[in-house]
């Protein structure tokens, strides 16, 4: 998923209005690599950038982050003794 920096319309996507900080693309449109990179580089008619890659999606299982996993405790008591 993209995060979008500057609003803009897409005009490949019946017009759909993007605001700035949503997510690109809305669910149920997938973007050819190439539009992607017209958004993204700004290879596009008016020269801007208008989304980035987003780097704070969350992958399945990263609800425990920064929690220890109950096998590397186990682990780490049987080494103690």
């Amino acid at each position: 998923m993209y995060r979008v920096i500057s609003p803009f319309r897409d005009l490949k996507n019946d017009e759909h209005l993007y605001q700035e900080g949503d997510m690109y693309p809305v669910e149920g449109y997938k973007p050819t690599k190439a539009r992607i990179k017209e958004l993204a580089e700004g290879k596009n008619p008016l020269n801007r950038v208008f989304i980035v890659k987003d780097t704070t999606e969350e992958t399945p299982g990263d609800s425990t982050e920064g929690e220890p996993e109950k096998d590397t405790i186990e682990e780490t008591s049987e080494t103690n003794e």
